[in-house]
């Protein structure tokens, strides 16, 4: 069996069993070791076309049957299926190796980002562990090899974490954004100061941003504000105290073409949890504070979220960066 038949077969194995996410990141791995498994290069196309060809269709279950492509990709594939190695060729040290390098190395011949190679490292690996299974392979031939990846260090780097000066100064700058009169500044694509406190659970509570895409009103365990009177001028301020966020879900934004449904963002289980495992996170008083405002100022949707789209749905992952790039770029 040919490399491209297998890993073909491979994803789509793995389609039902697996995250959308998951599927764009696996489809991701197998183009990129594909490309080091070519026999010849005669004809080869063009190479985005190629790449583009390979992971979204030939390693998209939701791309239909070969009959159903656009021409230039049926032909791109159609040249990748009669031009990779035999898998079983893959038991050949310099072929498996140059499999790996291939998978962890960017199109321009720098290496990948070390998460990015370590989950391309890993994707082949499993693909190969089922070819041993499948009897293709009498072991699994990246195991004798030196590891494609290094240890991490999980250490942070104080100079790259805002200080709460900063913070508070960034938090502000997307307020502002909000009210940005001069659409050229984040080309025609206004938000409003609802992303505050999107921007503020992340910082005062730690939440990712697919679980922060997912809040809901029946998520918050907020205690009201306490209303106190300055003796001096009889002006009543409201006083916040700590709360909590019960999270259930996240919607990682992976894509269309990778969800069952179609939409952009896939509803899934929290990070290294299982099915129906929650967590819980406490709120500061500043972001009970921002978390009142906001429900006061925006509500919820239909569905109770906190914070969403100018037409709906989850907020989407263009938005919320076009207004941090904004924020990080003022003076």
């Amino acid at each position: 069996m040919s490399w491209y038949e297998f890993a073909r077969r491979y994803s789509a194995q793995k389609w039902p069993h697996i995250s959308a996410k998951h599927r764009s990141n696996l489809a991701f791995a197998l183009m990129m070791a594909t490309r080091g498994l070519f026999i010849s290069e005669a004809g080869r196309p063009d190479d985005a076309l190629l790449h583009k060809a390979l992971r979204r269709y030939a390693f998209n279950a939701k791309a239909g049957p070969p009959d159903g492509w656009p021409p230039e990709v049926a032909a791109a594939l159609d040249w990748a299926a009669r031009n990779t190695h035999d898998v079983s060729r893959l038991s050949l040290p310099p072929v498996v190796r140059a499999a790996v390098t291939a998978a962890t190395t960017k199109l321009d011949g720098s290496k990948c980002a070390l998460s990015t190679r370590r989950r391309n490292h890993d994707a082949l690996k499993s693909a190969l562990d089922w070819a041993v299974a499948e009897g293709l392979l009498d072991r699994n031939p990246i195991e004798p090899l030196e590891s494609a990846t290094k240890r991490s260090i999980h250490q942070v780097d104080r100079r790259c974490v805002v200080n709460p000066h900063q913070a508070r100064a960034l938090l502000e700058a997307v307020r502002a954004y909000g009210y940005e009169e001069d659409t050229a500044k984040h080309q025609g694509m206004k938000s409003d100061p609802g992303l505050v406190a999107f921007f503020g659970v992340m910082y005062y509570s730690g939440l990712r941003p697919e679980e922060a895409v997912n809040l809901r009103k029946h998520n918050l365990a907020l205690p009201a504000p306490v209303k106190q009177a300055k003796e001096e001028t009889d002006e009543v301020t409201p006083l916040f105290d700590w709360g909590m966020l019960h999270l259930e879900r996240s919607t990682p934004d992976a894509g269309g073409e990778w969800t069952d449904s179609g939409h952009a963002h896939d509803e899934q289980p929290l990070k290294q949890r299982e099915e129906g495992e929650g967590r819980s996170v406490p709120t500061p008083p500043a972001l009970t504070r921002l978390l009142w405002e906001h429900l006061e100022a925006f509500g919820t949707d239909s569905e109770g979220r906190l914070f969403t789209g100018v037409k709906g749905g989850p907020l989407p992952t263009i938005t919320y960066r076009r207004a941090w790039r904004w924020a990080c770029g003022r003076p």
